[in-house]
């Protein structure tokens, strides 16, 4: 049985995308940048200091590690020593990227 042609080719193109995702991500550290934009995004956004021990993004949940954030104005310090939020990344994309109970549980690990 002869398999198309069209379908190996899709299939090399996206194992293609994966190395070159994975490589960037780990190897030329892809991560560190992502947890450095993400942290001064979001503390410039809400006026407060952010920072991130590490970051680990999967298809089933979001880590992070040694979490530090506190208010410009000093009424709010938190510092957490894990986060675990884990979702469901096929509920989000097949209900049309609604947000409403794509969110399973939220762990949070004080110090």
């Amino acid at each position: 049985m002869r398999r198309p042609r069209k379908f190996l080719s899709l299939i090399l193109i996206l194992l293609l995308i994966n190395v070159i995702f994975f490589s960037v991500w780990y190897a030329f550290g892809g991560r560190d940048w992502f947890r450095n934009y993400l942290t001064d995004t979001v503390g410039k956004l809400i006026d407060a200091e952010i920072t991130l021990g590490d970051l680990h993004i999967s298809d089933k949940q979001i880590y992070l590690q040694d979490l530090h954030f506190a208010t410009s104005d000093s009424l709010i310090s938190l510092d957490v020593e894990s986060v675990r939020v884990r979702y469901n990344l096929y509920k989000f994309i097949f209900s049309r990227f609604k947000i409403s109970g794509v969110v399973g549980s939220i762990e949070i690990i004080n110090r």
